[in-house]
Order: C-alpha cells, then structure tokens, then sequence
C-alpha cells in the first residue's frame, strides 16, 4: 500500500528527510510512506491565521496534482488541510490525522484535551473539532507558546508537553492528542493516554485494508 504524506509548511531537504525517516519507522509493515514537502512560497511556520489559511490552500492544491496516484493522502499536520478542499474524486483516500486521532476518543465518550504549539493553531484547531462536531467532550486546548524550533528539538516539546498533560489530566481529560505531527513522543507514563496523530492515522489506514 502506498501513501503519500504531505507537510503543512515548506520544510526543505532537511526536515523533509528527517519526517520521512520519522515515517519510514512508524509506517506497518506493507505500507510504504512518501513524503513531499510544500513549495518555496508556502508558510515555513504556521505562526499566524494567515498562515494556516495558505497551507489549506497550498495542501489541497498538492492532493489534486497527485490524484489517484496513492492508495491514501495524509496531509502531515493535525489540523487537516487540504481535507474539506480535496477533489471528490480524492475524498475517500485522503485521510486526516485529527479525524484519525480522534476515532477512539469519540467511540468511548471520554473527555480529552489537545496540547498546540500556539495561539493560531489552537483557533483553527478548535474550528476543526467543531466542524468534526467533536467539542462536546473538550476539556481544553493547551497552548505551549513554543518557537517552531521546537518541532525538531523532541527534549524542548516534551519537557513542555508533559507539564501540559498534566494540566489537562488534572482538569479532567482522559487523553491527550499531541497537536503536532512530526514530533516524537518520550515514553513517559503521566497518568494519561497521550495520543501521537500520526500512529492513530497509520493505524487506521492499516486496518482499513484487513
């Protein structure tokens, strides 16, 4: 099975082999990951409303250039762009890590929280879960204020990420969804279930298909 991954950001060669390399291990066996990165004009951050916007368009603009090429799309980022403007005739395969992360969460009924790196992605986050009509059982979203560099420096984000978790787990959450998709999570027991989006989604993609 062949999926192709598409990141949110233009990331360059660099963190594009190191998201591929992220892939590669977390892929089950019989799927093969493709990562592309964003063109040049795309944002190199989501940083601002502006940019997330861009990176809607620009994702979706990538999903149609590649119809029916994959088995399924993943737009390598938890916020889902590209996944309300993928073409129709891409729409079954194109796969969303929030809608993914949140198979089990909303099957149990129990409360979550949703850990951001900032203010603008925690408002499209929350516009996400909205339009999923996955708000009912929101306990917050908790906003890290992290630079972007904190994506690639995993000690940064989970030092960060785990003070978060219990935050959310002491006002009531169950789970926790990381909302960043290409940082790797410390194994770390904190009382509560921390979801990685991109685990969830390839998971489900795998068993779509047995």
């Amino acid at each position: 099975m062949r999926v192709l991954a598409i990141t949110p950001i233009h990331v360059g060669p660099e963190e594009l082999a190191r998201r591929q390399g992220r892939y590669d291990r977390l892929a089950p066996e019989g799927m093969s990951v493709t990562v592309v990165d964003l063109p040049i004009q795309a944002p190199t951050a989501l940083g601002t409303d502006a940019d997330v916007q861009a990176s809607d368009h620009l994702v979706a603009e990538v999903i149609a250039q590649h119809d029916g090429e994959f088995d399924y799309v993943l737009p390598d980022c938890v916020l889902d762009p590209g996944v309300e403007a993928a073409p129709a005739s891409e729409a079954e395969r194109v796969v969303g890590l929030l809608e993914q992360a949140m198979v089990q969460v909303s099957e149990s009924g129990e409360r979550y929280g949703v850990i951001v790196r900032n203010q603008a992605i925690a408002k499209e986050m929350r516009r996400r879960l909205e339009l999923y009509s996955l708000g009912e059982n929101l306990v917050d979203i908790h906003v890290l204020d992290l630079p972007f560099e904190a994506v690639t420096d995993h000690e940064m984000w989970n030092n960060a990420m785990n003070q978060g978790v219990r935050t959310l787990g002491a006002s009531g959450a169950s789970t926790v969804i990381n909302g960043c998709s290409a940082v790797d999570l410390a194994d770390q027991d904190l009382g509560v279930n921390v979801i990685d989006p991109t685990q969830a989604a390839l998971a489900q993609i795998a068993l779509a298909i047995n």
